[in-house]
């Protein structure tokens, strides 16, 4: 389920076992590993990656996180190179870098984040990705398709930069990147 910046809701369910860029924006990128969920070909992200500079951030549905090759423990706050930080206080993860600040709750069984930023064209990039397109501040919502098997028909821009029309099944394919720390998301 994606709630986007502008309240818009759909649901982009992608595929089980790939990668999906979530939001890529000028020295930041999210990617998240989608999982199955139940028995119905419901997904969830079960990993999340963040490259921001020469950082990179693991985030595991199991709370675990990874800070440039090292575990962070509960407590832990950690900065990043060029600034900005990341912390683990029980099940709960803040990334925060540049302009971004991302806040993850691991469930055990999924992830969930929530993303924050003061102005998402403040480096003059307009932000893309499954959400972060949602951050374009035309104070418009986004809304699209929801329910089986919707994959953000009505919500996300085909690669030509339209949108993709209700039903849509396909346009979520061109947000798949081959890894967690992939960034050649265009």
């Amino acid at each position: 389920h994606v709630i986007g910046a502008e309240w818009g809701k759909y649901e982009g369910q992608g595929e089980a076992g790939k990668t999906y860029n979530r939001l890529s924006d000028r020295g930041f990128q999210m990617n998240g590993t989608f999982e199955k969920w139940g028995n119905g070909g419901a997904t969830v992200v079960g990993k999340a990656g963040i490259t921001a500079g020469s950082n990179y951030v693991e985030v595991d549905k199991s709370g675990a996180v990874i800070v440039n090759g090292q575990a962070l423990k509960d407590g832990d706050r950690v900065g990043l190179s060029g600034g900005g930080y990341v912390e683990k206080n029980g099940d709960d993860i803040t990334v925060k870098k540049g302009e971004w600040e991302v806040e993850f709750q691991t469930k055990g069984n999924m992830i969930n984040m929530d993303i924050d930023t003061a102005n998402a064209v403040s480096d003059g990039v307009r932000p893309h990705g499954l959400i972060g397109q949602t951050f374009d501040g035309d104070g418009k919502a986004r809304n699209g398709d929801k329910g089986k098997g919707a994959q953000g028909g009505g919500a996300i821009e085909r690669a030509d930069g339209t949108m993709s029309r209700r039903g849509d099944q396909d346009t979520v394919e061109s947000y798949q990147v081959g890894a967690l720390f992939d960034t050649s998301f265009g």
